[in-house]
């Protein structure tokens, strides 16, 4: 119960973030939580601040900072696209958008961020032909990164 309470809390957070009420935009500290005093050890409350900083910095434009949280490993083992939490599609698609944005100024690492997009990707537009109704905006989206990086 108290891995519930604090996850709820990172969610609160991030929607206060995405509001402008905290200083941070893609760090976790204000009014709900502050990831600084929270203790980050358990899986399910580490994976879900992990999860709305890649969702930060999607929506903030700090596309490197949400790629690189996207690469850790614990994550992807909770964050199942089928039948994973009820936030995991969301998770993926802000993990391929910033990874996809990455791939498109980060040269040195480009093909290992743009490989992983791609999987993503595929996940994704398996689940629109399969009819998920919850995808097709998502992969619409993910489309115009994929065509900007091919440009």
């Amino acid at each position: 119960e108290e891995d519930q309470a604090s996850c709820l809390r990172v969610y609160w957070q991030l929607c206060f973030n995405l509001m402008g009420s905290s200083n941070n935009t893609v760090e976790l500290s204000g009014k709900a939580v502050d990831e600084e005093e929270v203790n980050l050890s358990s899986n399910p409350l580490r994976v879900t601040s992990i999860a709305c900083k890649t969702i930060l910095s999607s929506f903030f434009g700090r596309y490197e900072l949400g790629a690189h949280l996207a690469i850790e490993k614990e994550v992807l083992k909770f964050m199942k696209i089928k039948g994973g939490s009820f936030d995991a599609q969301l998770f993926w698609f802000h993990r391929c958008l910033c990874l996809y944005a990455t791939a498109r100024t980060n040269k040195t690492k480009k093909k290992q961020f743009k490989a992983q997009a791609k999987r993503i990707h595929k996940e994704l537009t398996n689940a629109l032909k399969n009819k998920n109704p919850n995808v097709p905006h998502h992969a619409s989206l993910l489309n115009a990164e994929k065509a900007a990086l091919a440009q």
